[in-house]
């Protein structure tokens, strides 16, 4: 039987700096939202949110890598469907 070799950049999820990448981007938009306005204790408070929220999101890439992306998905989903569809459905 034939081994074949998968690369593992193919099969890892993309991650920047330890976090997914959408909500990493969020995060630093906020961030830089609060430290346009040139008032100093929002500059500290931006840093200080930008280095908590990149430590939260390593710790949720820690256990799942994909897990915005999966509750993300989770949320588009119905709790009910309905077993047979309807007659108006391509009203």
């Amino acid at each position: 039987m034939r081994a074949i070799k998968i690369a593992r950049a193919l099969t890892r999820p993309t991650l920047i700096a330890g976090s997914e990448r959408i909500p990493l981007i969020a995060l630093g938009m906020i961030c830089t939202i609060m430290a346009i306005t040139i008032n100093i204790y929002l500059i500290f408070c931006a840093i200080g949110v930008a280095f908590i929220g990149v430590g939260i999101l390593r710790r949720m890439a820690k256990n799942d890598p994909i897990m915005i992306t999966i509750y993300l998905r989770h949320i588009k989903l119905r709790k009910r469907y309905m077993s047979k569809p309807s007659i108006y459905r391509f009203l």
